[in-house]
């Protein structure tokens, strides 16, 4: 970027970009494959992080030949994953300083995440994120899953703000597709998975951290206060 652009909103992914939740299931995915003889458990959700569903349930059968294994290995991972979130859930560094700076701005801060709304709710309270947050658009409120841009339509549709005015922090490779679908300017922050050429490609910067996408967007972006001042009485 030659020039700085304006922006009104900030949209955060949570799994692995606010939260340090990715890691957490990883152990909880390599816990379960020693406790199923499946030595490779912990390489298998490498595969899946960020995303969920039956498009995960594809890459599990797709990875193990015996699908009543790949059934286990999904519901067991899970159970131990919910287990271990209990204890071992942490904001990622720099997460809680770039909320809180973003807030002074004045500038919208939404969520959009795969989770259901429950959890979601449940794991920014516990780590004291959620106050800074204005809008939360959760799996469960939309029909369809990133890489699809609905998501991020929608919180744009539910912060009366223009894709060019937005710009989104994610660490999937299916987070960034969905961005660049919506038309939105995204900063990649990888997780497990480090960003590969396509994902690099739809996205505006890769940074190593949340304190370097922190960096780039404050030489790149100019911040503006919401045009509806945006409070946390509106979040939907």
């Amino acid at each position: 970027m030659n020039m700085k652009t304006e922006k009104e909103l900030v949209i955060f992914d949570v799994d692995g970009l606010l939260l340090d939740t990715e890691a957490v299931w990883m152990k909880a995915w390599k816990q379960t494959g020693n406790q199923l003889g499946i030595p490779d458990a912990d390489a298998v959700f490498r595969q899946v992080a960020g995303i969920s569903g039956e498009a995960l349930r594809a890459v599990v059968y797709r990875c193990l030949s015996d699908p009543v294994l790949a059934d286990q290995l999904i519901a067991q991972s899970r159970e131990n994953g919910m287990k271990l979130l209990e204890t071992e859930l942490q904001p990622k560094p720099g997460a809680a300083g770039l909320l809180a700076w973003l807030r002074e701005q004045g500038v919208g801060i939404a969520v959009a995440t795969t989770t259901v709304r429950d959890l979601t709710l449940d794991r920014l309270t516990r780590t004291g994120l959620l106050d800074q947050i204005d809008i939360l658009i959760c799996g469960d409120q939309v029909v369809n899953r990133k890489p699809d841009p609905e998501i991020y339509l929608t919180v744009l549709a539910a912060a009366g703000t223009a894709a060019a005015r937005a710009v989104v922090l994610e660490d999937s490779h299916y987070g960034v597709e969905a961005a660049a679908n919506a038309g939105i300017d995204c900063i990649q922050v990888p997780d497990l998975n480090p960003a590969d050429e396509h994902t690099a490609g739809l996205a505006v910067h890769v940074a190593d951290s949340l304190t370097e996408a922190f960096a780039f967007m404050r030489e790149n972006y100019t911040f503006r206060r919401h045009v509806d001042g945006l409070q946390d009485s509106d979040r939907q």
